[in-house]
């Protein structure tokens, strides 16, 4: 660093003053460049931070141009790293904009305006009450939100099942880098590891959703699987299992975070717009195609 001041510093800093025709900012870039790291690593000592000595740092060689170069390399590095830090900002406002977009594609989802309503479409009701016979449309004038009259209000515990994990469930422990079987538990971790037991694995027929109970991490699952230690719910929806991973991770992400306390209660307690099946198709084909849009674009800023 190039020190504008006087000052103290400790024993394992060599202070250098430059001479006339050697600016301090250029020199300050050559020592930070990777030409003059690979010199410290070959020449110095230490493994987790390697340093020189002091005649090995001043037996350094350095390339050296013209006085009125180096500013003007100086002036070019420092353009570009003023680029680098408003690229690195945009990427972060680009990052949050993404997430927002998916957020409201979600609510518009959820809202029947994402797709247009077919009139031909079996309404809501004869789903549900396919599902329960006693099963008794909800007033929708007291929903925040208007849905379509072809949709229908439930409590998500009346369109689950919720079965125990404890047949199918291992401890941490137990959990290994490889094996037959992926682990899934409630971490942000897709898969959180690999076992090979055959005692306790869940056979998935269809898809299932998993929540974390205390985490709120949501994931879609069609694949056999290993319960990974504690707090996590095994959801298996009688409607169709795409949409209701979208119609919940919008619940969720409206819902309070109670911290390390249970939130599976509250989510089956909430209350979820069904649409018609078909409907529920045709909603996940237009999410899943707007989120591979912003998806793209999340991968083009990354690169």
């Amino acid at each position: 660093m190039v020190a504008n001041k006087d000052g103290f510093c400790t024993t394992e800093i060599i202070p250098i003053t430059c001479m006339s025709y050697v600016l301090p900012e250029y020199l300050n870039h050559v020592l930070r460049s990777k030409y003059f790291v690979d010199y410290t690593i070959q020449c110095g000592y230490g493994v987790k931070m390697p340093r020189l000595s002091t005649n090995d740092a001043c037996n350094g060689q350095i390339p050296l141009p013209p006085y009125n170069e180096q500013k003007h390399i100086v002036a070019s590095i420092e353009g570009w790293f003023q680029l680098i830090d408003i690229l690195e900002s945009d990427k972060v406002d680009l990052d949050e904009a993404i997430q927002k977009a998916k957020s409201k594609i979600l609510d518009l989802a959820i809202h029947g305006k994402l797709v247009p309503q077919d009139p031909n479409d079996e309404p809501a009701i004869e789903l549900l009450k396919r599902i329960n016979p006693k099963f008794t449309p909800f007033d929708n004038a007291h929903y925040p939100l208007e849905i379509p009259t072809t949709w229908c209000l439930t409590y998500v515990k009346d369109i689950v099942d919720n079965p125990s994990c404890k047949t199918f469930q291992i401890l941490q422990s137990d959990i290994n880098d490889i094996g037959q079987t992926p682990v899934v538990s409630q971490s942000s971790n897709y898969i959180e590891g690999y076992s090979d037991r055959n005692d306790c694995v869940f056979q998935n027929k269809n898809a299932v959703l998993i929540f974390g109970d205390h985490t709120r991490n949501l994931k879609y699952v069609d694949f056999n699987f290993i319960v990974g230690a504690d707090g996590v719910k095994i959801i298996i929806p009688h409607i169709s299992v795409k949409y209701s991973y979208y119609a919940l991770q919008f619940i969720i992400n409206g819902m309070r975070n109670r911290g390390y306390a249970r939130h599976y209660s509250v989510l089956a307690n909430s209350t979820i717009p069904v649409p018609p099946l078909a409907e529920q198709q045709r909603i996940v084909a237009k999410i899943e195609e707007l989120f591979a849009v912003l998806d793209e674009i999340q991968k083009s800023i990354e690169a």
